[in-house]
C-alpha cells in the first residue's frame, strides 16, 4: 500500500513595474487562489505459490489518484471587456484543471516444467487486465475565487487492456536453449 498528498501555492505572472517598484515580490502573485493539489493512493496485493512443478503467481492492484491545478498565467487578456460589464468588470483568465483517476487490474501466471529430450522443459500460461476510468474537466474561474463562470473541457473517459501470451523455454540439448512466445492484446476506449 502506498499514499501521498500534497498541496502547495503557485507564483503569478506580476507586472515588472510592480516588482521594480516593490509592492510585489518576485514570487508573489496577484491572485492567490492559485495553487495545486495531488494525491495518488495505492493498493495491490501478489500471490504465488508452487505444486510439484507448476508455479503460478497472482497480482490485483487499484489506484486512486486526484490532481487540481488553478493558474493565471495572462491576467484579463482571454476574459475581455464586454459592452454590458461595469468597467473593470472582467472575471479573470484563471484556469481551474481537475483530473480523477481510477486504474484497476490483475495479471496472473501459470509455469509448468516438464521433460523431453531427457532435459527439463518450461511453459508458461498468463493473462493480463487493466482499466483506467478518468473524469476530466477545466474551467476558467472568477479571480480571487475558485466560482467558475464558464467550462472549457468536460471529458471523462475509459482505457481498457486485456492481454494473454504463451513463453516457451525448449532445450533439444544441454548447450542450446530455445526461448519464444506469443502475446495478443485487445484495446478498448470509451470516450
Amino acid at each position: 500500500a502506498t499514499s501521498y498528498a500534497t498541496h502547495y501555492q503557485q507564483a503569478g505572472v506580476l507586472r515588472l513595474d510592480d516588482v521594480q517598484a516593490g509592492r510585489v515580490g518576485f514570487y508573489d502573485t496577484y491572485d492567490a487562489s492559485q495553487a495545486g493539489d495531488s494525491s495518488r493512493h495505492s493498493l495491490g496485493v501478489i500471490v504465488g505459490d508452487k505444486i510439484k512443478s507448476l508455479r503460478f503467481q497472482q497480482s490485483a492492484f487499484v489506484t486512486l489518484r486526484d490532481f487540481r491545478l488553478r493558474s493565471n498565467l495572462t491576467g484579463f487578456l482571454n476574459d475581455p471587456q464586454e459592452t454590458w460589464q461595469t468597467p473593470h468588470g472582467q472575471r479573470g483568465d484563471l484556469t481551474d484543471q481537475q483530473s480523477n483517476t481510477v486504474t484497476f487490474g490483475g495479471r496472473g501466471s501459470a509455469r509448468q516444467q516438464f521433460e523431453a529430450f531427457g532435459l527439463k522443459q518450461e511453459v508458461e500460461l498468463g493473462y493480463l487486465a487493466r482499466v483506467d476510468v478518468v473524469d476530466a474537466t477545466q474551467q476558467r474561474d472568477r479571480f480571487g475565487t475558485i466560482i467558475p463562470y464558464r467550462t472549457d473541457l468536460d471529458l471523462a473517459s475509459t482505457l481498457t487492456n486485456i492481454g494473454a501470451y504463451v513463453d516457451l523455454g525448449l532445450k533439444p540439448t544441454k548447450w542450446l536453449t530455445l526461448r519464444g512466445g506469443l502475446r495478443a492484446d485487445f484495446f478498448h476506449y470509451r470516450s
